[in-house]
């Protein structure tokens, strides 16, 4: 049976806890103090442990054909989530960016010895993936 009052309290234990570890306050910017409760939640949001990395739209596609496949773009599009996470004591948060490039490895070991094959060990990182290892085919050269 599903209880709606314990999950209620899980996720009310579960936000408590991700706010009580970081918390700013500048009573001069209260415009400052939004804006960085407001980063901190959109991160909380789009990476957590267990869940996939934030392709370029976050967890916010809402349609079935989105530019650049909503992948996880390789160069500050991707890391520009996790900005703020190791000042704010979230380190957890880097987790899924993570595991995403370490899914991929096998795949960019393989593309390094096709593309560079007198280059032992390489890695070759195209400039778009996607999560668990998912190469995503014919954008920006990979």
């Amino acid at each position: 049976s599903f209880d709606l009052s314990q999950l209620r309290a899980s996720h009310q234990a579960a936000w408590d806890g991700f706010w009580e570890r970081s918390y700013i306050h500048i009573p001069s910017s209260p415009i400052t103090v939004f804006h960085w409760h407001m980063s901190q939640y959109l991160l909380r949001i789009s990476s957590w442990p267990g869940g996939s990395a934030p392709g370029l739209y976050g967890p916010f596609v809402v349609d079935d054909e989105v530019t650049w496949s909503g992948d996880i773009t390789l160069n500050y599009n991707a890391e520009a989530v996790y900005y703020g996470a190791a000042a704010a004591n979230h380190f957890e948060a880097f987790e899924p960016y993570f595991q995403a490039i370490l899914d991929f490895m096998p795949a960019a070991r393989r593309m390094a010895a096709e593309l560079y094959p007198s280059c032992d060990g390489a890695l070759y990182f195209p400039a778009h993936i996607l999560p668990q290892g998912v190469h995503a085919a014919g954008i920006g050269r990979g």
